[in-house]
């Protein structure tokens, strides 16, 4: 298509509109999809009110000084993530990413896998401020800095709270 194009879904039994999301056909999955929507115009166009991306702000690349994006974020407590994501490797052999199915976790516990991870990974906190930052080394000027990217940027919401949060 070289336009974009709203619908929005119908109920065919009596061909009547149903209340809900009006989309756009538009992928903003990909960088293809991505570029499309900007040669469109899409954001400029005005027609959608939110873009759900994850391509490391690639997406960035559809917004102008005059159509600014912000980010939405959910957060989850970081030790229920830990506890999720350590029982999730033990059973994940659907997952394309080889080193995400695990499943000599079973005969490690919680505590042995969490040193284990720290030693060889490092948490996903420092794997952030590591992408933000450009940095291997923290301060708490860092840390300050972090919390203002993600209180000037992030719209937050929390795992804990979905329905208030979305």
């Amino acid at each position: 298509d070289e336009t974009i194009q709203v619908w929005q879904r119908e109920n065919e039994k009596f061909n009547k509109k149903i209340s809900g999301p009006k989309l756009v056909n538009v992928d903003a999955s990909t960088t293809k999809g991505i570029d499309r929507a900007k040669k469109l115009g899409l954001v400029q166009s005005g027609l959608a009110d939110v873009v759900f991306a994850n391509l490391n702000h690639y997406e960035l690349t559809m917004f102008d000084s005059n159509h600014r994006a912000r980010f939405f974020a959910l957060f989850r407590h970081p030790i229920e993530r830990a506890v999720s994501l350590f029982y999730y490797l033990q059973v994940a052999e659907w997952e394309k990413n080889a080193n995400m199915y695990q499943p000599e976790l079973a005969s490690m516990t919680i505590e042995e896998w969490l040193f284990r991870q720290r030693r060889d990974k490092g948490d996903i906190m420092n794997i952030l401020m590591k992408r933000f930052l450009n940095k291997t080394q923290f301060t708490s000027k860092d840390l300050e800095k972090a919390k203002d990217i993600v209180q000037t940027k992030y719209l937050v919401g929390l795992t804990s709270k979905m329905e208030e949060s979305v």
